[in-house]
C-alpha cells in the first residue's frame, strides 16, 4: 500500500517550505489589502532575515552550505502565482486591488 502522506511530504525542499509558501500567499494577501509597498516591504524583510540567518549559520556550523536564496524563492513564487490573478481581475475591473 501507498504511502501518500510521506510522498507528499518527501516534495517539500525541507520542513519549513510549507510555512514560506504560506508567507508568499500571506504577502499576496497584504499587497491586496494594503498595497503594493507593503507586501514587498515584507518580501525583501524576509529576504535580509534569510541572508542574516545564513551568515550566522556559516559562523556556528563548519561547511554550512547557504540556503537562504532558496528559501526566499519559496516564498516569491506564491506570491507571483497568488497576484497574477488578482491582477487579472484588476484589469477586467472586477476587483480593486490595493496598489492601485
Amino acid at each position: 500500500m501507498r504511502n501518500i502522506a510521506s510522498e507528499v511530504w518527501t516534495f517539500f525542499r525541507k520542513p519549513t517550505t510549507s510555512v514560506h509558501i504560506l508567507f508568499g500567499v500571506w504577502c499576496a494577501f497584504m499587497i491586496y489589502a494594503f498595497g503594493l509597498l507593503f507586501g514587498l516591504v515584507l518580501l525583501a524583510g524576509f529576504a535580509v532575515w534569510e541572508h542574516w540567518n545564513d551568515k550566522n549559520e556559516e559562523y556556528r556550523q563548519e561547511g554550512y552550505i547557504p540556503e537562504g536564496d532558496w528559501d526566499w524563492w519559496e516564498s516569491a513564487v506564491p506570491l507571483c502565482v497568488a497576484l497574477t490573478p488578482l491582477a487579472i481581475l484588476q484589469v477586467l475591473g472586477i476587483v480593486s486591488v490595493g496598489w492601485v
